[in-house]
């Protein structure tokens, strides 16, 4: 998988959490769940709607854990595989130039020659450390931003799950105070549906606004450490060509 590739996976997952957004599913408990139909009254049935509705809660606590340590696991092990690579590319092109340097030197006939080619191989080694060097802390700023911008992220997610329970678990307190106190329970049942429906709703609002700015943290990333990686290239291009040009005329002379 290529840097590109991999960055655009990483953007994407990171801006995904689909567990999060099981919330907004028709066929969510938090989206249309109401009372079993028995022949029970709305207050009389209300404990076992509160009982279904913790515990589907909790377990869509819990993926969300597991979710967020999976996507953590999977983030580490393709940073691990990029460096890998990257250091394997690095070590194989710099055996590549060693044999042409060592081609260079075996042309070299005169001191004046000789020394041009010592010349040269320490002005492209330095170019090369110097572009490593740049590209490196490029992508460690993105890395950095990255995982800034992930952890903002969660951080509102859990926030958002947070304020969703306790205003759920609010909505839930005052029903069942109002059973308690006789409130007719076709008014009781409409306003604790719509309490939630409302809960529900903040909840589907961060997920969209926390997704928006997440994908435009990414873009600017991206095309800051794509200016800064190209700034590189044409940095070392340019030792390069210079390099050479002197190299040739001693060999010209």
């Amino acid at each position: 998988m290529s840097a590109k590739n991999h960055y655009v996976y990483i953007a994407k997952k990171a801006a995904t959490f689909s567990l999060l957004a099981t919330f907004m599913l028709p066929g969510n408990t938090f989206a249309t769940t109401t009372p079993v139909r028995t022949s029970r009254t709305f207050c009389s049935n209300l404990e076992a709607y509160v009982g279904k509705l913790d515990r589907r809660f909790g377990e869509k606590e819990n993926q969300f854990e597991t979710k967020k340590l999976e996507q953590s696991k999977k983030l580490a092990e393709r940073e691990a595989d990029r460096n890998n690579t990257l250091e394997k590319n690095r070590a194989k092109w710099s055996e590549k130039r060693d044999e042409q340097f060592q081609k260079l030197a075996a042309k070299a006939t005169t001191e004046a020659q000789k020394k041009a080619v010592e010349d040269f191989k320490l002005a492209i080694d330095t170019a090369v450390t110097v572009r490593q060097k740049s590209v490196d802390a490029s992508v460690a700023t993105f890395r950095t931003g990255l995982e800034t911008a992930m952890n903002q992220r969660k951080a509102s997610m859990e926030q958002a799950f947070t304020v969703l329970k306790n205003e759920s678990d609010t909505a839930i307190a005052k029903a069942k105070a109002d059973c308690a106190a006789g409130v007719d329970e076709k008014m009781v049942k409409e306003t604790l549906l719509s309490t939630l429906k409302v809960a529900r709703a903040k909840l589907v609002t961060t997920i969209k606004d926390s997704t928006t700015n997440m994908q435009q943290t990414v873009r600017t990333l991206t095309e800051t450490k794509k200016k800064e990686v190209e700034q590189a290239k044409n940095t070392f291009k340019t030792s390069y060509d210079t390099a050479l040009s002197t190299l040739k005329s001693a060999f010209n002379s």
